[in-house]
Parts: C-alpha cells; sequence; structure tokens
C-alpha cells in the first residue's frame, strides 16, 4: 500500500477569467461582461463549469444572455455546471449594484466525478499521527473510482468510492508511517479511473503539527 503512482491528465483545468471585462453602470445597476471561446474540443467524461469566488452584492449571472443565477447572498463562493449551454462564442455577464465588488471567475474543465467539502485533520492517538479525511464524492460513473490519499511521495491509503449527483460521504481515518513524513511533505487526495486522474486536491502537511 504504501507505494508510489503514476497517472495522466489531472482535474480540474482552470482557466482564470481576467481582463479584458467590458464595463457599463448606471446609478441603480453596473453590468460586467467577458467574452470567451469554447475551451478545448471535450472528451466524453469531461464538463465545463464556470466558478467565481463570490460577488459582495445581489447579482444576476447570465451566460449568452440567459440566466445562470440569481445570487442573493453576499461573497457566497459558486460553481455551475454550462457544458450544454456553450457556443464557439460566449459572453459571460453579471448584473450588480452600484457597489458591488466580483471576486474572481474562471472556467474549470472538470471529470465526471470530483471530490467536496474536503476537510483533513491531523490528530495524533498516542505517539501515532493520524489522518482523518472527510468531504463528498459528487458526480457519476459507471463503476467505482479509487481514491488514494498520498503522502510526501508516498500512497498511505487507497479506498474505493462510488460518486453520486448529491454526493457520496466518505469518512477515512488512518495512520500515517513514519517513513511518509520528510521534513517538508504535502498531503494529496485523488480520484481515479483507470490511467486517468479525474480530481485532484493538495494540502500542506506541517509535520510540527503531529
Amino acid at each position: 500500500m504504501f507505494g508510489s503512482k503514476a497517472t495522466t491528465s489531472m482535474y480540474p483545468h482552470r482557466i482564470r477569467l481576467r481582463g479584458p471585462w467590458r464595463c457599463e453602470s448606471t446609478d441603480s445597476w453596473q453590468r460586467q461582461e467577458r467574452a470567451f471561446g469554447l475551451p478545448k474540443q471535450l472528451d466524453s467524461w469531461e464538463r465545463v463549469w464556470i466558478t467565481c469566488e463570490g460577488v459582495s452584492g445581489p447579482t444576476l449571472v447570465m451566460l449568452n444572455e440567459q440566466i445562470l443565477l440569481d445570487l442573493q447572498t453576499a461573497n457566497q463562493p459558486f460553481a455551475v455546471e454550462v457544458t450544454g449551454r456553450l457556443a464557439i462564442r460566449n459572453r459571460l455577464t453579471f448584473q450588480m449594484t452600484p457597489s458591488a465588488k466580483r471576486g474572481e471567475v474562471a472556467l474549470e474543465i472538470r471529470a465526471d466525478a470530483w471530490i467536496e467539502g474536503l476537510k483533513i485533520a491531523f490528530e495524533a492517538c498516542g505517539h501515532v499521527p493520524t489522518l482523518h479525511v472527510t468531504g463528498r464524492c459528487c458526480g457519476r460513473s459507471t463503476s467505482p473510482l479509487d481514491a488514494y490519499v498520498i503522502v510526501g511521495r508516498f500512497v498511505v491509503s487507497t479506498m474505493t468510492i462510488l460518486p453520486s449527483e448529491e454526493g457520496a460521504g466518505f469518512d477515512w481515518r488512518f495512520t500515517i508511517p513514519e517513513f511518509a513524513l520528510p521534513v517538508a511533505a504535502n498531503v494529496i487526495v485523488e480520484l481515479v479511473q483507470g490511467s486517468m486522474n479525474w480530481y485532484r486536491e493538495e494540502y500542506p502537511l506541517e509535520t510540527s503539527t503531529l
């Protein structure tokens, strides 16, 4: 179990939608628009999402003049799938109150399954360092995915999980072998389908907390 592994095509692929945004405003609203093209020729397991770090006031989010979201909660990050709504050329619009501020916006190319709400806690059972990993595996797959937890260069746990649209919860706890604790290391959680890495999230590991 404590070996190394190699996969290809890690997700998500993130494309930040920075300038130029076209802006216009009146006394009662402001409108910010960003044009973008179809990211790439998608494979059958790939989906395109629009993500945003949040907006500080009520906002209508539109894609090609069709409403995606009517945001009423301030500074709430969001992600919405837009795969079937994309054209060769697209226009993303934020219509906001005059004083509202918008966080960073990006396109994400994700695989059919991903992890949400991932939390990693470092615990000590006596002198034995323990890793507690929780979250939800969301999306779809015709077969269970392999989930790897990697510390440094070593796979310290391998599980299988079948994603669901509402999110299949997981709660894993396991010890970390001493040889997997170098001076500086990371904890990586991956979802793998065959040789394809469908999701990858990385955390810094501070051994002083163990």
